[in-house]
């Protein structure tokens, strides 16, 4: 990902979609429920921070749980970005919702485990 706001899909990525610092940032948020990343989120949302860095200290905040929630938050939007993309190859809005309410399913699953 690119502190501009976008990336490329990596290695495995269904498409190269791009996802932005809004998307990471509500994602990261859903697995944050004690916000002890709101100072980090809004270095990086005013671009005092890249993402390189961002995640970084991320790990470092987070304790034993960082790499877990980073990890859980970048599949989580692969998977919305990837249920989004099947979605406009059938035309099915309704995959784009149920595949919403699964990656935040998912997410608070995660996060509460």
């Amino acid at each position: 990902m690119a502190e501009s706001g976008g990336t490329n899909g990596g290695a495995g990525a269904a498409s190269t979609a791009s996802i932005t610092i809004t998307e990471l940032v509500a994602e990261i948020k859903k697995f944050d429920p004690n916000n002890v990343l709101a100072g980090l989120i809004d270095e990086l949302t005013t671009k005092r921070i890249d993402l390189r860095a961002f995640c970084r200290q991320a790990r470092l905040l987070l304790g034993p749980r960082g790499p877990e929630v980073l990890n859980a938050t970048v599949k989580a939007l692969q998977l919305k970005h990837q249920r989004a993309a099947q979605s406009r190859d059938t035309g099915s809005a309704d995959a784009t919702a149920q595949a919403q309410a699964q990656a935040q399913a998912q997410a608070q699953a995660q996060a509460q485990a």
